[in-house]
């Protein structure tokens, strides 16, 4: 039966959502959202008095006929022990032939539940369905499971079969992570400085990344902590932190917490009160080895009376206002820079757009920096580390997936639509070399994006990649390399690696002198990874086409290029097949001696600014 369970839940999926999705489609998905919501009466209610389950790919058990009843009574021992499910399918082949029909379909089923070996895991891979037609509706028959991999916790099942049965669990690190972190506000509330102090390791370091000069910036060390938080108590009266959201992380050692201080002001002098999240980050022993105490400096300044300085000092910076956000991607919590006009007004919507950079980057690459140039010409932008790298979860680490960042752009939007100062009528999307492939693609999927603008656009087919990756045996080669680090990690749970970057091992993710990744002045920062290219990562990279995406994509699109960039033609027929009519393909020039021209728009002022001042005036003529 534990295989039969397991087996099942590779099967669930979030149904697909389009004007041509037939009956016999909606009948499969209808299983689906059942299953998700668990409502197990719909579910018997999609098969027929009798299916044929074939699960041996995965279980190595022979197919059997089962009831309905019989089917949710297992998925019921397993699927109420998670905290969250949720599941995608796609690319959907129907035969239909009288009252008997046939599906496929691919599909990917993530599942979460907080543990301290990691809070997902994965299962990918294809489904064959048999159909028959019972007066209006069509029945399952026959459901076949093709397992292609799984991925993440792989202890999850069990966790959860335990969970659902009631068994006893010992408290796992997130859990003593977290329980930490309510002792610390308590500590603060009841001015109990010993057992704060005790709280850290004797490394231990709070920062405060938004003191603007006028708080402390941060101490580390036991001692300076002690000498940090002793005043506090000393020159303030009571002290509130009621917490709004408190949750560990997929890396169980790192806890999230959003709160509300209020802080009696000495002689009785009101209240000062302001909005904070924090990130604590724990050793092996639970000692805290880092704070981050993330506020509004604005409003803190004008609690205490400093608002007349901190203006002084923010006259001068680069960008005057952006706040660290996160939000849920199938699951995950994803991490980004949300940055406003510097004129924001609070109670004003305003236009919003998505910033992508190239693959394998993070937030504070290419995608920061157009960011905070678009916020300036008067969008609310966000730039965010998809899932899998930087400071958002996902496993494998650094696992490059065109689909998933896709999906990540799509959610993004979700997020977006959730602010009260976003027109939700005026969302776009920006991006950069092959964030644009994954924003392209979205953007053909989700009508939610009402404008694209692209910069030095990586977009390739199967013809392309060869190009780039020693031919046809060189691809096969890497597509071969990929499946076998799959089946590594499913079986093992080893992810196995390649430098990202690199000017003496061929086998790098990216082999050459490419001064953009190399220059520590450029993109080659301390948030970014140049050693760590999951191998799996090959086959998802080289099978991505974008290109028939063009035809779907019906919003207003601008694509900037130059022949001194990247698949130049590609941007080309790409644009020429743009469904859209409201569209314009914008040529740099360049010295065509200039290889190296693509990286120009990561960072260099005059293809940066010429993207910028051309996405501006498109963005503010079609949101």
């Amino acid at each position: 039966m534990k295989h039969l369970v397991i087996g099942l839940l590779g099967l669930l999926a979030l149904p697909l959502k389009g004007q041509e999705m037939n009956i016999i489609q909606t009948s499969i998905n209808k299983l689906f959202i059942a299953t998700d919501q668990q409502d197990w009466a719909s579910v018997e209610q999609s098969f027929a008095a009798k299916v044929l389950l074939d699960y041996s790919s995965m279980s190595g058990q022979a197919a059997a006929k089962l009831t309905p009843n019989e089917i949710t009574s297992a998925w019921k021992s397993i699927l109420p022990g998670f905290e969250h499910t949720h599941h995608q399918v796609s690319n959907f082949i129907i035969d239909e032939q009288g009252r008997k029909a046939t599906a496929f379909c691919y599909g990917t089923a993530n599942h979460y539940l907080e543990n301290a070996g990691g809070n997902v895991w994965t299962v990918v891979g294809s489904y064959d369905f048999e159909l028959s037609q019972e007066g209006k509706d069509w029945k399952i028959s026959a459901m076949k499971f093709n397992f292609d991999y799984q991925a993440g916790n792989l202890a999850l099942p069990q966790a959860a079969i335990d969970r659902v049965a009631g068994k006893p669990n010992s408290p796992t690190g997130a859990e003593l992570n977290k329980a930490s972190v309510r002792q610390f506000f308590k500590a603060l509330e009841t001015r109990e400085l010993d057992v704060l102090v005790e709280l850290f390791a004797e490394s231990g370091k709070q920062s405060n990344p938004y003191h603007s000069d006028l708080f402390p910036a941060g101490v580390e060390g036991k001692a300076n902590i002690r000498a940090y938080w002793e005043p506090v108590f000393t020159n303030f009266g009571e002290m509130r932190f009621p917490i709004e959201e408190l949750y560990a992380m997929e890396d169980p050692s790192l806890v999230y917490v959003k709160y509300d201080g209020s802080i009696q002001l000495k002689n009785n002098q009101g209240y000062y009160e302001n909005n904070y999240y924090s990130t604590f980050k724990f050793d092996e022993a639970g000692k805290i080895l880092e704070y981050v105490e993330i506020f509004n400096p604005i409003t803190a300044a004008k609690g205490f009376g400093l608002l007349d300085q901190i203006k002084d000092n923010s006259s001068s910076s680069n960008h005057k206002t952006m706040k660290k956000i996160n939000f849920k991607s199938d699951g995950l919590t994803l991490v980004g820079d949300l940055y406003y006009p510097a004129d924001y007004q609070e109670g004003k919507s305003y236009p919003a757009l998505i910033v992508s950079g190239s693959w394998t980057t993070v937030k504070e690459q290419m995608a920061g920096l157009y960011a905070q140039k678009l916020a300036d010409k008067g969008f609310i932008t966000l730039a965010f580390d998809f899932r899998n790298f930087g400071e958002s979860e996902g496993e494998p680490r650094f696992y490059e997936n065109p689909a998933f960042k896709k999906e990540d752009i799509k959610n993004a939007v979700t997020f977006l639509q959730s602010l009260a100062e976003v027109d939700n009528d005026k969302i776009g999307a920006f991006a950069v070399c092959a964030g644009s492939m994954y924003t392209l693609m979205a953007a053909s999927e989700d009508k939610r994006i009402k404008s694209v603008v692209t910069a030095a656009s990586w977009l390739h087919d199967a013809e392309a990649v060869k190009l780039f990756y020693g031919g046809e045996e060189g691809v096969n080669a890497k597509i071969a390399l990929a499946q076998k680090a799959k089946a590594n990690y499913a079986e093992n749970g080893v992810v196995d690696y390649i430098p990202t970057i690199s000017t003496e091992d061929e086998g790098a993710a990216m082999y050459g002198p490419y001064d953009y990744y190399l220059n520590p002045e450029r993109g080659a920062i301390k948030e970014w990874s140049d050693d760590k290219f999951a191998v799996m990562s090959w086959e998802d990279w080289l099978t991505t086409d974008p290109m028939p995406s063009a035809k779907h994509l019906s919003c207003p699109t601008l694509m900037i290029h130059s022949d001194g960039a990247v698949l130049p033609q590609y941007t080309k027929n790409y644009f020429e097949n743009i469904a859209s009519t409201d569209k314009q393909l914008i040529w740099i020039d360049t010295e065509m001696d200039s290889p190296f021209h693509q990286f120009n728009f990561y960072d260099q002022d005059a293809e940066v600014n010429r993207s910028v001042e051309e996405a501006s005036k498109w963005f503010a003529e079609k949101l």
